[in-house]
């Protein structure tokens, strides 16, 4: 029985990756046609730019806490987990647009 990839690709065994340009098996190949280390390093390259944007918007909104709102200490515990949730929460999100970023420009690196 013939693999998803050979159906969807009409039984190539070897196809060129759509980032890098270097062969590789059709099976070894994800949908969009990339080679295995191509989308290893777009998942690093979009985990790192969805951090940093989560950090920058964790640093931001922390700002603005102690600027603006001045919490007292009995609700300081709040306050940091709300920084935390900004945190986690953009960087998830950064981390997908990153990643859909990335492979709309070709580009792993």
């Amino acid at each position: 029985m013939r693999s998803a990839a050979e159906v969807r690709l009409g039984g190539a065994e070897d196809l060129h990756c759509a980032a890098c340009g270097k062969e590789a098996q059709a099976s070894s190949m994800d949908r969009y046609l990339w080679c295995e280390g191509c989308v290893a390093d777009l998942r690093s390259s979009a985990i790192r730019v969805g951090w940093m944007a989560g950090g920058v918007a964790a640093a931001a909104l922390a700002i603005w806490i102690v600027a603006v709102q001045q919490p007292s200490r009995m609700l300081a515990g709040g306050w940091v987990g709300v920084v935390i949730a900004a945190f986690w929460l953009v960087g998830r999100a950064g981390r997908e647009v990153a990643q859909g970023v990335l492979r709309y420009r070709g580009r792993a690196r």
